[in-house]
């Protein structure tokens, strides 16, 4: 299938959008409330890295004195080889369970190139984030042990007054979170180990910024109530 290239674009991103409703539908009709690893988790993370490489190469048509600053930043001029291709489509860190990087950004870290040029150590950094991982693991690991999701199908809960309903209902819904942010902080802390999160430096402090790109920042996410705003604090890229 031939196409131009600055609708590539278009192209890659109306393909995710309905094989991803396929892949869901056919695991609602085969597989409705199962654990079966599917291809659909996996596939979605995938979709981002594949959009975004989609849409920077598309950018790269543009004439340099038309972009705008995040294009003059992330637009590909030239098709990468194979092996650039599919090395930064398929890094551990990212395709365990996201975020998505832009191209050129995984290809200057590589390179230590641009905003990449200077990285200072990441070993704190990155201890921290494993740190948070682990802290996450353990509490998982304690809070399901004694309250398990079925706690809230059970006698003992119905007959609890509201306020004890409040505080097991929350222990329970952080408990179930607690795994995600577990894989989360994980693939975090190869993101920061490589580099590729780093992000400058403070303005203020003038000590060096590693979320340029990160799963989730748990502190906001578990105390912002509006949807919205809670989900910006996912798979984020600065």
């Amino acid at each position: 299938l031939y196409t131009d290239r600055k609708n590539v674009g278009w192209l890659l991103s109306g393909y995710a959008f309905f094989a991803l409703i396929f892949l869901q539908i056919e695991r609602m009709i085969n597989d409705y409330g199962g654990y079966h690893l599917g291809v659909a988790t996996s596939f979605m993370v995938q979709c981002t890295h594949l959009c975004t490489f989609a849409w920077d190469y598309a950018d790269g048509t543009i004439p340099e004195e038309k972009r705008s600053s995040e294009q003059k930043k992330y637009a590909i001029d030239k098709c990468p080889s194979i092996i650039e291709f599919f090395a930064a489509a398929l890094n551990p860190p990212q395709s365990f369970s996201g975020p998505s990087s832009n191209f050129m950004d995984f290809k200057n870290c590589i390179f230590r190139v641009g905003d990449f040029a200077n990285i200072p150590s990441t070993l704190i950094p990155t201890l921290i984030r494993l740190s948070a991982g682990l802290g996450w693991c353990l509490f998982f690991v304690i809070a399901n042990t004694y309250f398990p999701t079925n706690l809230l199908y059970s006698k003992f809960f119905t007959d609890a007054n509201l306020f004890a309903k409040l505080f097991y209902f929350s222990i329970v819904a952080m408990a179930a979170r607690g795994k995600y942010y577990v894989s989360w902080a994980m693939a975090d802390t190869g993101i920061i180990a490589s580099g590729l999160g780093y992000n400058g430096e403070d303005p203020v402090t003038k000590k060096p910024k590693f979320d340029r790109i990160y799963g989730i920042d748990t502190v906001s996410y578990t105390h912002l109530t509006p949807p919205t705003t809670s989900l910006a604090q996912i798979s984020v890229d600065a």
